[in-house]
């Protein structure tokens, strides 16, 4: 019989303890299934871009870096502007000027008057000759009608002109057959 003034009792309670966490050491070491396995990533669907050469190409064949935010990390965001959407990215700088007007610039060009971007939607730019800069929050399209932004955080002159100095912001639009008919928002 062990007596509580034993001078074994604490090191046979340690080894119980230990005894029993090595019992239980498989069932909290058992990783359960998580959705990206090795196999899965095999199988994943790889975007397809068109802003990097101008032509649709897998992104892992495009010759530049390019960052895409899709419809479902637009839907799940809960940004309410594109600059919002935007800020999310890596390299990307968005600075708010007034309550309503704000800048994007990527890689630290960011001036409230950046004419160093290039804006496209649907491939036409958003770029305003005469102030000489980007109104973001004067697009014709709303946040739930973009099926995508592609961004490119380089130089890309030599296809798109002057104006894409530090990089492109291509946001791509839902064609009418991904729009579910006629939607209302008030903001």
């Amino acid at each position: 019989m062990i007596s509580p003034n034993n001078k074994l009792l604490p090191q046979l309670l340690a080894g119980l303890l230990v005894l029993l966490c090595i019992g239980y050491l498989p069932v909290f070491a058992s990783e359960e299934e998580s959705p990206n396995t090795k196999e899965d990533l095999l199988f994943q669907e790889i975007p397809i871009v068109i802003t990097a050469s101008h032509k649709e190409e897998l992104l892992t064949h495009a010759p530049a870096t390019v960052t895409v935010i899709t419809a479902n990390d637009i839907k799940y965001s809960g940004a309410t502007t594109i600059p919002d959407l935007l800020r999310g990215v890596a390299g990307v700088d968005v600075i708010t000027i007034t309550a309503r007007d704000q800048q994007v610039g990527i890689r630290g060009f960011t001036d409230p008057v950046n004419n160093k971007i290039l804006v496209l939607l649907d491939g036409r730019t958003m770029f305003d000759e005469f102030y000489g800069s980007v109104f973001w929050s004067q697009f014709p399209v709303g946040i739930s009608e973009i099926d995508r932004i592609e961004v490119v955080k380089s130089p890309i002159s030599s296809l798109y002109g002057a104006g894409a100095f530090s990089g492109v912001i291509n946001i791509i639009t839902k064609t009418p057959e991904q729009l579910d008919g006629t939607t209302v928002g008030v903001s």
